[in-house]
């Protein structure tokens, strides 16, 4: 599972602030994967107040994007990657990868909006969150890397139940 949080729409000028990943492992338990990147530029408002990240928070706690990357790309390997309208973070990714000069993921990937898409009717739209009440999932934040990856996970296993 994998989600990324960023500083806008458009991996062209746009920056990952947050990356996060769940690997779950053959016995079913799970190991974690976050990290916080401090960017270029000050993150717009408008962001800070959908994700709660800041300028100081990065300052504090983030780690230059190459380092991250690194850390990210061995986290995933080449592991099938899972995600929430993941097609967005690849974008991102591939982005990145490109910027920071290292191998794009050719990773094979699902896409649970489109498999939520395929087996959920009567929702008012796909988003997440939506999903998340539609199943009664627990959500502790949304819009954080490791929150949503756990949230999308809770969906994931949702949406394989026997029916």
């Amino acid at each position: 599972m994998i989600d990324l949080e960023t500083t806008g729409l458009h991996p062209a000028t746009d920056e990952i602030l947050e990356f996060g990943a769940i690997r779950v492992k053959q016995d079913g338990s799970e190991e974690p994967f976050h990290c916080l990147v401090r960017g270029r530029r000050p993150i717009p408002q408008q962001i800070q107040s959908l994700t709660g990240i800041t300028d100081q928070l990065l300052e504090q706690q983030g780690i230059a994007m190459p380092q991250a990357l690194e850390q990210f790309m061995a986290f995933i390997g080449r592991e099938r990657l899972v995600g929430y309208h993941i097609s967005f973070d690849l974008e991102f990714l591939r982005a990145e990868c490109k910027r920071q000069g290292c191998p794009v993921p050719v990773n094979r990937c699902l896409d649970l909006l489109d498999l939520a898409r395929r087996e959920v009717d009567g929702v008012p739209d796909y988003k997440l969150a939506t999903l998340a009440e539609y199943f009664s999932l627990e959500r502790q934040s949304i819009h954080r890397a490791l929150p949503d990856c756990y949230l999308a996970l809770a969906l994931y296993r949702k949406l394989n139940e026997p029916r």
